[in-house]
C-alpha cells in the first residue's frame, strides 16, 4: 500500500530534481496539488504551468505536460486528467496532446474528483456539480461548505470530504447512475481526524489523512 510517507518522498524527489536544473533563484515553480493515480505521483504546477509525473513503480519521472494557462484545481483519472482553469473546466489526455472543454461554471474551481464515469467540482461558491464524463452533462448539483481535502473512491463508490469547521470526514455514496443514495460519517470509531488533507491508496479502496487515520 502506498502511503503518505511514499508520497511525501517522492515530492522530495522531486524537488531535489527540479532544484539541480534550476539555474536561477527566481525560477520557481509554485505547487498547487498532488495527487495519486495508480502508481503515479501527479503534480500539478503554476508559474511555469505543467504537470510533472513521477512513476513510483519504476522510480522515474514521466515526461512534462506543460499548461498553457494558469490551473487552479486538477483531478488524473484512469485515460484523462481534468484541469480547472478559474471557472473553466477542461479534459486533457495524460500526453496532453487532447484539450477539449468540458464546461464553464459561474465560480472558479477549488476542487476536483471522481467517481467511476462522474466528475464532482466544487466552485468557490460552494456548489457542487456532479459531471458525467460521457457526454458532459450535469447530473446533479448540492451544495457543500469550507470543504478542506476532497477525494473520490471508484472502488467504494463513494466520495469523502472534510470542511474546515469540522473534524468530521463525511462520506457520500453514489448510485451506479451518478446520483446521492446516502451521506454518512466515515470516521474510524476509536479516532478522532487530526489531519487535514485526504489521500487514496493505489487500490483505490482506503482513505487515509496526513495524520495516518484511515476511513472506510
Amino acid at each position: 500500500m502506498i502511503n503518505t510517507k511514499v508520497t511525501t518522498m517522492a515530492l522530495a524527489l522531486f524537488c531535489f530534481f527540479f532544484a539541480s536544473l534550476t539555474t536561477s533563484p527566481l525560477s520557481i515553480a509554485a505547487l498547487i496539488d498532488s495527487k495519486q493515480q495508480n502508481d503515479t505521483v501527479y503534480f500539478l504546477f503554476s508559474n511555469p504551468n505543467k504537470i510533472i509525473r513521477y512513476n513510483l513503480a519504476s522510480a522515474s519521472f514521466l515526461a512534462e505536460i506543460p499548461l498553457d494557462k494558469t490551473p487552479t484545481a486538477f483531478n488524473p483519472t484512469e485515460q484523462h486528467i481534468y484541469l480547472g482553469y478559474n471557472r473553466e473546466l477542461r479534459r486533457i489526455n495524460k500526453e496532453g496532446s487532447l484539450n477539449t472543454l468540458v464546461r464553464n461554471f459561474s465560480a472558479d474551481i477549488l476542487h476536483l474528483s471522481n467517481v467511476n464515469s462522474f466528475i464532482q467540482v466544487i466552485e468557490e461558491s460552494n456548489t457542487m456539480s456532479a459531471i458525467n464524463s460521457t457526454d458532459f452533462s450535469i447530473r446533479y448539483t448540492d451544495h457543500i461548505y469550507s470543504v478542506q481535502s476532497f477525494i473520490g473512491s471508484n472502488s467504494n463508490q463513494s466520495y469523502y470530504y472534510r470542511r474546515n469547521d469540522f473534524s468530521t470526514i463525511y462520506k457520500t455514496t453514489l448510485s451506479d447512475n451518478g446520483g446521492i443514495t446516502f451521506v454518512t460519517n466515515a470516521n474510524s470509531r476509536n479516532s478522532k481526524p487530526s489531519g487535514n488533507e485526504l489521500f487514496i491508496n493505489k487500490y483505490n479502496n482506503k482513505i487515509y489523512d496526513n495524520s495516518g487515520i484511515s476511513y472506510t
